[in-house]
């Protein structure tokens, strides 16, 4: 008689996040089945979780059923059959709060899981066969390898796809200030080969990248948006894992993210964009060969500060739509897809008062086959789940912390434990470290499970992220501000860019400083707004104040030319600057009404 024959499948994740700061891309393998791959990097950009296929054995039987069938007499059948069941002991009681943006309600579910698993052997005269189905397999992570993206590189996105066909993923990052695409290819045992770089335009500062075929030629093409060169870039594959020179497409003001996916329905994947600080979403139609056109562009709210696009189709029309962060709105947004690469009825959906989103993922997670929406909340500390209630409608999210000031940055959604159900994996960027929640599957989650990313990986020191709250306007404002005026002051606007001060300032967002101080006064304005344009840090995470002086008979004209000179939307902060107003032609009281307006 045969041995038995095992045929075990086991499912593998691989998960990306972008939570930390010493300048390097650090593989974490896992004990088991799964491994993770993070950023050490010197600030605090958005990035995404990706996934991948290992295929490392594990097997355990919780449930056996044996079925014992003796060869027939002519006339007669005997049948033996035993039957024993092992029930796991069920998971804690969990409490979820679900909120919408004027009601908090709590709710405690308690779940009990029963796991089986069966064997089925049948003894005959001719074969035996045993066939064993996998229990969740364990979540543990053991050892972390590091591999160098170069000195003040600044990497704020990786991606994993086998990129050279030979069935190994590879790791495909984007290195910010080293205005590069850097490629990691998979050696035959698990571990990388040194990177391999790919110039991006001078001062482009790639912040986020697809890899996706886009010629038909079956090669993942890599395409990135240039945060800093206001463009989106394509790369080529030539077929071996090497690139050609990147191709440029014009889009709004720092592009913040992109999504590849076919829009209107032509077989040929687009490009869809979003451009945070000009409050519009692109949409570039693949025309073939690798070759786009721009489409005209869809606009947003003021000051929303779109991000992290996603192409899905969530109202069941067969048709992806476009779904973003709004971290400046405190909302998710979705433009439908009206089946012919247009988009209507932009709708939103609310993540709680100043919860600012920093990334969604989207991806069924309670098993009625409509995607949900998986947010973190970077302001407020969590992880929210909205249901997909169909017909492009949502319920209200249902929110799990992350931890008091936790700061979660990316979030990805996928089966990591082997059971069918896809889990959240989310980077806590100011906590050093990665957090999961385990699915119950029924799109309920487990309390969150906390693994290290190592010590030194946050994004800002304690200090830098220190906050107060104004008691009148509610307003948030970092403790600790980076002074412009006093080493830098030229008292003239119109002077050139300082590039020492341009590059002082990068330097201090790459320590953690977020808040620039500066003044109409200092003549600082223009070298200011330079270093904010050129560097890859949201907008809405920045706060910036200035302070009138010169020009305080016309307040309101004095504060838009402030704005023009910086190149940004708004101030978080406006001030009257040192009051001498025996110096003036205006009294404070008549100054003070300007500024209420």
């Amino acid at each position: 008689m045969r041995k038995p024959v095992i045929f075990t499948i086991v499912a593998a994740i691989l998960v990306v996040i972008a939570v930390v700061i010493t300048l390097s891309v650090v593989l974490t393998r896992k004990s088991g089945t799964k491994d993770v791959v993070t950023l050490n990097t010197t600030t605090t950009i958005p990035s995404v979780i990706v996934t991948t296929v290992t295929t490392p054995p594990t097997t355990t039987v919780v449930t056996t059923t044996t079925v014992v069938i003796t060869p027939p007499p002519p006339t007669t059948t005997t049948t033996t059959r035993k039957t024993t069941v092992v029930m796991t002991p069920p998971p804690p009681a969990t409490t979820v709060t679900t909120t919408t943006s004027t009601t908090t309600v709590k709710t405690t579910i308690s779940t009990t899981t029963v796991v089986t698993t069966t064997t089925v052997l049948i003894e005959t005269t001719e074969a035996e066969t045993t066939t064993t189905i996998n229990e969740p397999c364990q979540v543990e992570f053991e050892t972390r390898d590091e591999y160098s993206t170069g000195p003040d590189s600044l990497p704020v996105f990786v991606s994993f796809t086998d990129i050279n066909d030979d069935n190994r993923p590879d790791i495909i990052v984007a290195n910010s200030n080293g205005n590069n695409i850097g490629v990691f290819f998979n050696t035959q045992d698990g571990y990388f080969h040194q990177q391999v770089t790919y110039p991006a335009e001078y001062r482009s500062y790639p912040q986020y990248i697809s890899v996706v075929d886009i010629n038909d030629d079956n090669k993942p093409d890599i395409i990135v948006a240039n945060n800093g060169g206001n463009s989106v870039g394509v790369l080529l594959n030539n077929g071996s894992g090497q690139f050609h020179a990147i191709i440029l497409y014009p889009t709004g003001n720092h592009p913040s993210g992109v999504a590849v996916a076919d829009v209107n329905n032509d077989k040929k994947p687009d490009i869809v964009v979003t451009n945070q600080n000009a409050n519009i979403i692109g949409v570039i139609l693949n025309i073939g060969h690798g070759q786009f056109s721009l489409q005209p562009f869809y606009d947003v709210p003021y000051g929303f500060g779109v991000m992290c696009p996603q192409l899905v189709d969530v109202n069941d029309d067969a048709h992806p739509d476009i779904i973003v962060a709004n971290p400046g709105g405190n909302s998710i947004g979705i433009f439908f897809n009206s089946g012919n690469g247009t988009f209507i009825s932009w709708t939103t959906f609310s993540t709680g008062m100043d919860s600012q989103p920093s990334s969604i993922s989207v991806v069924d997670v309670n098993g009625d086959n409509k995607p949900d929406i998986i947010v973190a909340n970077f302001k407020t500390s969590n992880v929210g789940v909205l249901l997909n209630a169909g017909n492009g409608k949502f319920l209200n999210q249902t929110i799990y912390s992350t931890g008091f000031n936790s700061q979660p940055r990316s979030v990805f959604v996928a089966d990591i434990n082997c059971d069918n159900k896809p889990d959240i994996i989310v980077a806590n960027s100011n906590e050093e470290n990665i957090g999961i929640f385990l699915n119950f599957g029924n799109g309920t989650f487990q309390p969150q499970i906390m693994y290290a990313t190592g010590g030194g990986t946050k994004p800002c020191t304690p200090k830098m992220s220190q906050t107060v709250t104004l008691s009148t306007s509610k307003t948030v404002v970092p403790v600790i501000g980076y002074g412009t005026g006093t080493k830098w002051y030229s008292g003239d606007n119109s002077k050139p860019i300082n590039k020492e001060l341009v590059e002082s300032i990068h330097e201090a967002f790459s320590i953690g400083y977020r808040h620039l101080d500066a003044a109409e006064m200092y003549g600082t304005d223009t070298s200011i707004g330079e270093a904010i344009r050129t560097q890859s840090i949201p907008r809405n995470e920045l706060f910036i104040t200035n302070k009138v002086y010169k020009n305080i008979e016309n307040i309101e004209q004095a504060c838009l030319d402030v704005l023009s000179r910086l190149g940004i939307d708004y101030l978080d902060l406006w001030l009257i600057h040192s009051p001498f107003f025996d110096r003036n032609k205006i009294s404070l009281e008549q100054a003070w009404k300007q500024m209420e307006k």
